[in-house]
């Protein structure tokens, strides 16, 4: 289209006009940002989370100004901005970035305040921000207690879930724990808070979750009599339920193996059930890396696989800086093929019991 400027200037329309006047109508945003949304959504389910989110946001931008559009077709709008916003929280978890994640579902929260996908996800968010972000304790409590709250708001939409419940014990636990930091008996690179030899040498933290009953207990196991007491190890952290030892091949300057007492089994036999013993593992992990000076940021952390784990009992290995391995460690020892990481197990576990829950449901 063109506009008359005097009787001999023509000029185009879009020359008059920003790209950010040319507002298309919500009709047409509509089934565009349907057609983004559902690109996003085959990006994600091929786990593609890099294009999910850029065709995510393609379809948010298009609602975001008829965000407040009136009747039925303004429903249908809100209901794919919610989706959309929701699925993009999703990937943007699949890919660490909880701060994002958090972000997302809050504004889901802020059209639909009882949407159980986004305050589930936003207590993960903020759980994995606690975990693995919070630069100080003060941080640190924040993020599990918003978490908290999250949960606790699940347990209002599902009374009857015991899942929500075990999720906002262990929380309560983290939170409770966090009031006195976990300290790192004798040495190994790690400040310890106590004098060495004292009644206080041994880390302290939260009353960790309960680990549900050992499949087998072989006494054979070298892992399991390390926790009995009846093998001598380098133990750098332990309470009723784990302990942490000194892992002596030392593949980085700091170097830990986190295990329950309770004989589990190796990460691929693993049920949902046993994902609140992982997030303590991690707990335990991300805290003897700070009281250690460690770098939180550059980690490995994860588990070997069979058939290249030595025995049969579950732990995590820790390892920071992790982006400064050796070439045979990096290639090998750590490699895709033979090494599981915690975030992986993690996400692996989640997905199994959303999938029970959705059998619970019907």
């Amino acid at each position: 289209f063109f506009f008359a400027f005097g009787p001999f200037q023509m000029v185009h329309i879009e020359e008059i006009f920003d790209d950010d006047d040319l507002v298309i109508g919500p009709g047409e945003s509509l089934k565009a940002a349907t057609a983004d949304k559902s690109l996003g959504n085959k990006y994600f389910k091929e786990g593609d989370n890099v294009g999910a989110i850029k065709q995510y946001t393609e379809a948010i931008h298009r609602l975001e100004p008829h965000a407040q559009h009136p009747g039925a077709l303004g429903r249908e709008l809100q209901s794919v901005l919610v989706a959309s916003l929701a699925n993009r929280a999703a990937a943007s978890l699949k890919l660490q970035r909880y701060a994002s994640a958090a972000e997302d579902c809050t504004q889901v929260l802020n059209l639909q305040p009882n949407h159980f996908k986004a305050v589930f996800r936003r207590a993960q968010a903020y759980e994995a921000l606690a975990n693995g972000r919070a630069s100080d304790l003060a941080t640190f409590q924040d993020y599990v207690a918003k978490a908290m709250a999250d949960v606790k708001k699940m347990l209002v939409l599902e009374p009857k879930c015991k899942g929500h419940k075990a999720w906002l014990q262990r929380l309560q636990g983290m939170l409770e724990g966090a009031a006195e930091p976990v300290t790192v008996a004798n040495g190994g690179g790690c400040n310890s808070t106590s004098p060495a030899g004292s009644a206080g040498e041994k880390a302290k933290a939260a009353d960790p979750p309960a680990v549900p009953p050992p499949l087998s207990h072989f006494k054979t196991c070298e892992l399991c009599r390390i926790a009995d007491g009846n093998l001598n190890a380098r133990k750098v952290y332990e309470d009723k339920v784990f302990l942490a030892l000194a892992d002596p091949q030392l593949d980085a300057a700091h170097h830990y193996v986190v295990l329950p007492r309770a004989h589990l089994p190796t990460v691929d036999k693993l049920l949902p059930r046993h994902l609140p013993v992982l997030q303590h593992m991690q707990v335990i992990a991300n805290r003897l890396l700070r009281d250690a000076g460690a770098d939180t940021l550059d980690v490995l952390m994860g588990f070997h696989q069979p058939p290249f784990v030595s025995g049969c009992h579950l732990y995590l290995t820790v390892l920071s800086p992790g982006s400064r391995l050796r070439m045979w460690a990096r290639t090998v020892r750590y490699s895709s093929l033979a090494f599981t990481t915690l975030q992986t197990a993690i996400a692996q576990l989640e997905v199994m019991a959303m999938a029970d829950l959705r059998a619970v449901r019907g």
